[in-house]
């Protein structure tokens, strides 16, 4: 999604039949499409590893954007973030993120801003594995 930005409407005026006034304020500067998938209890002789990863772990695929921390070298900033569906929301809550080359378990910590479809939420990495 290089060359977009995400930002939210926090104010709209009708000025007439044809024109519309909005103020936006901008939440990142970069963002990163992402599939997470709700992590599962696995019971014990259950699970099935794939390439090092016991892939019973995944439950349901949610769509989410991670929000890269902005560069900021003199006040770098280390609380990563995700926006994703409200109603997915749960502080504590255990997800995992998958990229090319890892599998991160993140857990849901508090939230940054939330609405009635998307919440805005820090997390922290619990466990990262390397894929094979």
């Amino acid at each position: 999604m290089s060359g977009w930005v995400l930002g939210v409407v926090r104010r709209l005026n009708k000025l007439s039949t044809d024109e519309v006034e909005a103020g936006v304020s901008l939440i990142a500067e970069r963002v990163v499409p992402v599939t997470l998938n709700a992590k599962r209890e696995v019971k014990q002789d259950m699970g099935i590893v794939v390439n090092g990863f016991d892939a019973s772990l995944l439950g349901p695929k949610i769509e989410g954007l991670y929000l890269p921390p902005p560069s900021r070298p003199d006040k770098p900033l280390v609380v990563k973030t995700l926006i994703i569906p409200t109603h997915e929301y749960a502080e504590g809550r255990k997800i995992i993120l998958t990229t090319g080359r890892s599998l991160y378990t993140v857990a849901m910590r508090q939230l940054v801003e939330q609405r009635a479809d998307w919440s805005w939420i820090a997390i922290s990495i619990v466990e990262k594995l390397t894929r094979c």
